[in-house]
């Protein structure tokens, strides 16, 4: 038995595990979310070409206030000094923005509960779930194609998985990022709908 898979179902579900969660949490925590997963690409966007020279910046302090506590000369202490090869500094980034990714995620979960959501709240929580998968799906790809750009190969080419009597065939990850302009859609999908549920909410209780 062959099967053969493109790129996106295998990240699909990815999408449909938020989906689930979105459904499950409600449209108030997958509504803040989204916006961390949206402002966690800017942030890390930012902050990604300039991410060595804090990292090296840190640990500098670092063997600063280690020289204070051991009270040594502070030339004594010579921090390490970390290198990022120009490829993998995208891989650096991505790592920076999964992490924003999951705090964004504590925030969103200490700022709200789920509460009484209704089934339009959590259909709704569902949607957000989708849009903050597909925010993150396309950030993450921005990081692979930059990688591949800088590195001048895609080594996810020929990815597969073969065992007695099934062939998993694998299409490789697109050297451009596919979902490139979907952030700015997905965000004004995502107020339009906040801006419609407000209302249908405000004119629900006053009937």
């Amino acid at each position: 038995m062959v099967i053969n898979l493109e790129w996106w179902q295998w990240l699909l579900p990815a999408v449909i595990a938020a989906v689930v969660v979105g459904v499950y949490m409600g449209w108030r925590v997958m509504a803040i979310w989204t916006l961390g997963v949206y402002f966690s690409g800017i942030t890390a966007q930012f902050m990604g070409p300039k991410l060595e020279k804090l990292i090296n910046k840190f640990l500098s302090v670092f063997a600063q206030f280690f020289a204070i506590a051991t009270d040594k000369d502070e030339s004594t202490i010579t921090s390490p000094q970390i290198d990022i090869a120009s490829p993998w500094e995208p891989f650096a980034t991505a790592i920076l923005f999964v992490s924003l990714v999951f705090f964004s995620w504590w925030i969103a979960r200490k700022l709200t509960a789920r509460g009484e959501l209704g089934l339009i709240g959590h259909l709704l929580g569902g949607v957000f779930g989708g849009f903050a998968a597909v925010l993150g799906l396309s950030q993450a790809l921005n990081y692979w194609a930059d990688f591949v750009s800088r590195s001048g190969s895609n080594p996810s080419t020929g990815a597969g998985l073969t065992v007695p009597q099934i062939s998993v065939g694998v299409a490789p990850l697109p050297d451009a990022n596919p979902l490139a302009t979907m952030a700015g859609p997905i965000m004004g999908l995502f107020i339009l709908l906040i801006i419609v549920y407000t209302v249908w909410r405000v004119f629900r209780t006053a009937a």
